[in-house]
């Protein structure tokens, strides 16, 4: 099994751009239209399997397109279209995603941060329960549901929480505008 994985499925076109020059990323599995731009070139290669990519390369995922990567380091990811599924991840992690749903098994870092934001969908996200770290979620439109966690020092209305998890040693920010925030305890 993979240590850090990230898998993008997609039904729509996507683009995915590799934000952090500190990660390593390979390509593990590929099924579907999926090409890469490799830095600023104007063509577009096929994806294959072990393929190293640096921060300055694009993925482009056609309907029905998959791409499994494998990521080391810090995490961040900006994605306009599609839905991002994090699976198994423990790494400091940034994902923004413009239109579509987010949903992740991640284990936050000892003193780590985690920020997730997307504008149109919602964040499904399933963390440690003794996970230790300020959370804060809000939305604009939309809700909050967190389950089988245990908030200290809680703030909140319908479209905001913060609050702290075990110690506060690191931290959550979960952001939505139009869509809901999901956090389950495991």
């Amino acid at each position: 099994m993979y240590k850090d994985i990230i898998k993008i499925i997609i039904c729509l076109i996507c683009l995915l751009q590799i934000v952090k020059a500190d990660s390593e990323v390979e390509i593990m599995a590929v099924s579907g239209d999926v090409k890469i731009r490799y830095g600023l070139e104007e063509n577009w290669s096929k994806a294959d399997i072990g393929i190293l990519l640096k921060d300055i390369d694009t993925i482009l995922t056609g309907e029905n397109g998959e791409v499994v990567l494998q990521l080391t380091g810090n995490i961040a990811l900006n994605q306009v279209n599609g839905q991002i599924i994090l699976r198994k991840v423990t790494a400091n992690l940034c994902v923004e995603l413009t239109n579509g749903n987010i949903y992740g098994d991640i284990a936050l870092l000892y003193m780590g941060s985690c920020s997730v934001k997307t504008v149109n969908g919602q964040i499904d996200l399933h963390i440690p329960q003794n996970t230790s770290a300020d959370f804060v979620a809000s939305v604009v439109n939309g809700g909050i549901t967190v389950h089988n966690l245990i908030l200290h020092e809680i703030e909140s209305s319908p479209k905001y929480l913060k609050g702290r998890l075990g110690d506060g040693a690191g931290t959550i920010e979960l952001q939505v505008v139009n869509g809901t925030i999901y956090v389950t305890g495991r």
